[in-house]
């Protein structure tokens, strides 16, 4: 709720910012209804740019997942010619393995991307509905943006394509031994 003061500013009289407790009441510019609609086709530009980021990286991911697993089943299959069979396995588990790394790097910058995205929607959102551009607490907000599934989801990638790049790693001294 905003308090409208005589100079055309607005007064926050509430919040759930835990900061506007602390600092007492701030006066900011009151927007205008430009800057609203501005701020609320921004929104949904980000929401649509996380929304999409967020698919393809699903979709990349479960693509190298499966290619990284059929690769190692098809390695598997024995061979006549044991020495050119390690050789092209030394090869492919080193391609692999610079792929993981590089898919691993990959989904931590979308990672943040996508958490810059959410913190810059909560900004967005809180301006338009009390009139203040203080720094969002995303715990305390809720907005259309799935923000905890958006920087776990990652997480999650990286956790199943670590071991991806052990195994890469170790495959071609296995498979030398047997």
């Amino acid at each position: 709720m905003l308090v409208v003061t005589s100079n055309d500013t607005a007064t926050p009289r509430s919040c759930s910012h835990p900061g506007w407790l602390r600092e007492g009441p701030r006066t900011v510019p009151k927007l205008t209804e430009r800057q609203i609609v501005s701020a609320d086709a921004k929104v949904k530009q980000f929401h649509d740019y996380a929304r999409h980021i967020f698919q393809t990286l699903v979709a990349w991911f479960t693509f190298f997942i499966t290619v990284n697993y059929a690769s190692m089943g098809w390695l598997a299959k024995p061979s006549a010619d044991s020495h050119a069979q390690h050789s092209l396995v030394s090869l492919v588990a080193l391609v692999f393995a610079l792929h993981n790394v590089l898919g691993i790097w990959v989904t931590l910058v979308a990672r943040k991307q996508m958490i810059t995205i959410g913190a810059t929607i909560l900004t967005l959102d809180r301006l338009t509905e009390d009139g203040s551009a203080s720094p969002p607490i995303p715990e305390l907000q809720c907005n259309a943006v799935p923000i905890t599934l958006y920087s776990v989801g990652p997480l999650l990638m990286v956790t199943a394509m670590a071991p991806l790049f052990v195994a890469w790693c170790v495959l071609p001294f296995l498979f030398g031994r047997t």
